[in-house]
């Protein structure tokens, strides 16, 4: 008898909860409910009151799972708290004022734009949320992970956008009332729009791409800045199809426009080919170009961090010479080297500072870091390092101990000109010695120079002086200790005996003469060629040897890359940036010396030397201060350099913000010892009259076609170009309009290439 009670309470209790009626104050929600197919149930869409009784109760409201009630003049959602398996809501064009949302755990989508609401309080699990045109001060997005979002055109004056692996379906920042916006680090941004904001600037470097992404960037009045450096591209060109192949589209949508008041953008240093406009456009100069206004600058380097996702490693270097483990009072190796790998092949260098710590920005989990030891002479602890990552952000500390293996006695020198060298005014110069043994080392050091045309001024430390020689001597040089000595000399104006005038060649060489046998003494010995100029612009480069033979092991070529603050204020930070000649040989590459404290890496052919904090001053304020120098040395590879080819080499600098400024190009040229017959056969090439004054004229051998003449100075700068001649006995070459000193021309023929110096007078 007591089972029965017991089944009959049920079936009341159940009955009770299926005839429980929800109360909805607001008539229009209610009638859109009940009136029509505005829910989805099981897949098939109707009204939500499925029993026809005109209301609705709890276990109809709970089985919904997608909700569409748009323009139904709605003003209260009250009563939604009981639809709990809903996953999707679109209530768009009523008149809500506020929503809350946070007792609809299923709930991913919410559609709920143009209405009138001024309070949003969201669910756990939204992944799409659009709720533009409404009238939002305040909205906490933090805690959900957006495949789309959209919150424009409200009255936001703060927001925080967090983190999402890909906003698939957009995310709309448009309108509102802030001046700046935090976009978490985070994935990527399939469509991006940004327009008639209050903001001052717009940071995207934080978000990562696999592919270029479409954005709208407009009528932001006050915007100044916008930072697209994220490690990836951000723009593309469709390519048309030929007869070789078919096209690749790129259904990219980029506009960028009426920004007034934008005055930089910062991009990756990626650089794509538009075949439409035959014109390639690095990516901040692109943006630039859609903007509108020549007047934006445009850099790679508004921070010295990589953008996008990436690791980072870093650690020291030190060297145990005192035969216990490395610790903080150990010898820092400064300049030092670090190779990075990636799938077992070397992409790049991290070089250590003053302190000897480095670091490495990766954006692949797993590399491989070994330190760049040049010869056998030291072990190192351990010998490589490999990260093995887990995602991006992520943070790990290789320290690297070198110890001695042996007594190796090695020494290096380099001769740096730390100012052009003017008729008649102050040349000064640096010579840097290193111990690159494993031993204290005592010796001398002399510098060759001529007396003739040069008066010595002073020396830092003192010098003896003797004709034609400076001498210095040293002792205790610890291993991988190097230092410096900073000479002065007058030149020879034009009025003094010899006189000296612009184009002069000037010619120095220094050696470094160790006490013990040095096992590499090729360089112990380096050599300078300076040419002498007249005004000069203070941002230039320079190289040591202008010619020389193809003669392995090839010398150094010792390059000084000049600066100088022109501007009106300090410079807070300066980049020095360098694509080096792929024929170099990146285990032979050394700094040399440097002004001021900097940090540098090599990442394929690119040498970047960041002064971050330098502080330079303008020259209207401290002329002698506001200059600045990086020097360094780096060898061909074997067998990379044939007869009569040049290695050419310019430099970007880059001050704060600004454009860079691009130094010249120097040259050095490479030429074997020739035999008699190949004198011959190249004389039958001959300039005559030489010394020139007008024309300069150049036969050409019987059955020979001449393709290419060119004229580079002694700095190795290309000074003029000759329209190419098929076949002609003579090409004549009017001079007239360079500077007095001495050329080399370069003839490329069918035969092979031809160089050979003149004169103009």
């Amino acid at each position: 008898m007591k089972k029965r009670y017991i089944v009959a309470s049920l079936i009341l209790f159940n009955c009770s909860l299926n005839a429980q009626v929800l109360t909805i104050p607001d008539v229009n929600f209610k009638n859109a409910l009940v009136n029509t197919n505005c829910s989805l149930v099981g897949g098939t869409y109707s009204d939500v009151d499925t029993n026809n009784n005109g209301e609705i109760e709890l276990a109809e409201a709970a089985v919904v799972t997608s909700l569409s009630v748009n323009n139904s003049n709605i003003s209260s959602l009250n009563g939604i708290a009981a639809f709990t398996a809903m996953n999707a809501l679109y209530c768009t064009g009523n008149s809500l004022q506020t929503a809350d949302f946070s007792a609809n755990p299923n709930l991913d989508i919410l559609d709920c734009k143009n209405n009138q609401l001024n309070s949003l309080i969201l669910s756990n699990g939204i992944y799409y949320l659009n709720c533009s045109n409404n009238q939002l001060t305040t909205l906490d997005l933090l805690g959900h992970s957006y495949l789309g979002l959209d919150i424009s055109y409200n009255q936001l004056s703060t927001i925080d956008i967090p983190y999402s692996p890909i906003f698939e379906d957009g995310l709309n920042i448009s309108g509102n009332l802030y001046t700046s916006i935090s976009i978490l680090a985070g994935g990527i941004i399939e469509n991006f729009i940004c327009d008639d904001t209050m903001l001052n600037s717009l940071d995207l470097s934080h978000v990562a791409n696999q592919y270029p992404y479409s954005k709208s960037i407009r009528n932001n009045l006050y915007l100044q800045e916008i930072n697209l450096k994220n490690a990836s591209s951000d723009f593309c060109f469709a390519v048309p199809g030929d007869e070789e192949g078919p096209g690749e589209t790129c259904s990219v949508y980029n506009l960028l426009s009426n920004n007034p008041s934008l005055s930089f953008i910062c991009g990756d240093d990626i650089t794509r080919y538009d075949a439409a406009t035959q014109t390639a456009y690095l990516e901040a100069d692109y943006f630039k170009m859609l903007n509108g206004n020549p007047a934006v600058n445009t850099s790679t380097y508004c921070s010295f961090l990589p953008g996008g996702n990436f690791n980072t490693i870093s650690g020291n270097v030190r060297f145990n010479l005192d035969g216990n483990s490395c610790n903080e009072t150990s010898h820092n190796a400064t300049n030092f080297p670090v190779k990075i790998l990636q799938d077992f092949s070397v992409v790049g260098r991290s070089f250590t500072d003053l302190s000897g710590h480095y670091a490495v920005y990766a954006s692949n989990s797993n590399v491989t870091l070994i330190p760049n030891i040049e010869n056998t002479y030291f072990t190192i602890s351990p010998p490589s390092y490999t990260s093995s990552f887990s995602g991006f952000g992520g943070t790990a500390t290789a320290d690297f101990c070198i110890t001695p293996n042996g007594a190796h006695p090695d020494l290096t020198v380099s001769l740096i000109p730390i100012t052009p060298a003017r008729p008649g005014f102050d040349a000064v110069y640096k010579i840097v010695y290193q111990n690159k043994g494993t031993m204290a080392q005592s010796g001398a050091v002399n510098c060759n120079f001529s007396d003739d045309v040069f008066d010595f001024i002073s020396a830092e430390p003192t010098a003896l002086h003797t004709l034609n020689t400076l001498n210095w001597t040293f002792a205790d040089l610890q291993p991988f200790e190097s230092r410096e000595v900073t000479f002065t000399l007058n030149l020879n104006s034009m009025s003094e005996t010899p006189p000296v005038a612009i184009g002069h060649p000037l010619f120095f060489s220094v050696a470094v003469s160790p006490t013990l046998n040095d096992e590499t003494y090729l360089d112990n010995y380096a050599s300078l060629t300076q040419v002498v100029i007249g005004s000069y612009d203070p941002n230039d480069k320079q190289v040591s040897i202008y010619y020389t033979q193809i003669e392995p092991p090839f010398e150094y070529l010792n390059y000084i890359i000049r600066f100088q603050n022109t501007g009106t204020a300090a410079a807070e930070n300066v980049v020095v940036s360098d694509n080096l000649d792929a024929r170099f040989d990146k285990n032979s590459f050394a700094i040399v010396s440097a002004s001021h404290p900097f940090n540098s890496r090599l990442i394929g052919n690119k040498f970047e030397v960041i002064f971050e904090g330098i502080n330079l001053p303008d020259s209207t304020t401290n002329e002698a201060q506001s200059h600045g120098y990086v020097a360094f040395k780096v060898k061909p590879k074997f067998d990379s350099v044939n007869d009569g080819d040049y290695i050419e080499n310019k430099a970007n600098i880059y001050f704060d913000f600004n454009l860079p400024i691009v130094t010249n190009t120097v040259t050095t040229g490479y030429y074997t010892i020739l035999t008699k017959a190949k004198v011959e056969e190249k004389e039958a090439f001959a300039l005559y009259p030489n010394p020139a004054k007008g024309l300069l004229n150049v036969s050409i051998p019987a059955k020979t076609t001449v393709r290419s003449v060119r004229v580079f100075n002694i700095l190795g700068q290309l000074v003029q170009t000759v329209a190419n001649h098929s076949s002609a006995t003579t090409i004549s070459i009017d001079v007239s309009l360079l500077k007095t000193g001495t050329y080399c021309i370069e003839i490329v023929s069918d035969t092979g290439k031809f160089n050979k110096r003149f004169v103009k007078i």
